[in-house]
């Protein structure tokens, strides 16, 4: 499916990918949050295929780029950094808290993956 897919596109610029993968990523979050049935169903497919698109082109990129030996250090790098950015994320849950809806957050989620998307600066 999604990596069949991934395989067939050969992106020049992953900028292009990003801006597009992630307005779909962030258009499914939100269709989860929202919380109709079929938003809940269809929302995190989207966010599968959207990410299966981007890592699969975005680890080819880095493999290619990196050599061998630095590419370890990165890969910690990279999993402690997600691990720092999820401290500022953690407020979110508040947000269903505070309004009572559950899918409040992941709606808060999905609207800042996708000013993510559109606030991308176009490289000259």
């Amino acid at each position: 499916g999604c990596t069949a897919l991934s395989r067939r596109l050969h992106p020049v610029k992953l900028r292009p990918l990003y801006r597009l993968c992630a307005l779909v990523c962030g258009g499914g979050v939100l269709l989860a949050g929202a919380g109709p049935a079929w938003g809940c169903l269809v929302g995190p497919m989207l966010v599968q295929a959207s990410l299966s698109v981007w890592f699969l082109h975005a680890m080819q990129r880095f493999n290619d780029a990196i050599p061998s030996d630095r590419r370890a250090t990165l890969i910690s790098v990279d999993s402690m950094a997600y691990s720092v950015l999820m401290i500022p994320a953690s407020p979110l849950v508040l947000i269903a808290d505070v309004t009572g809806l559950a899918g409040a957050g992941l709606c808060a989620l999905g609207g800042l993956v996708l000013l993510s998307a559109l606030a991308l600066p176009r490289r000259k």
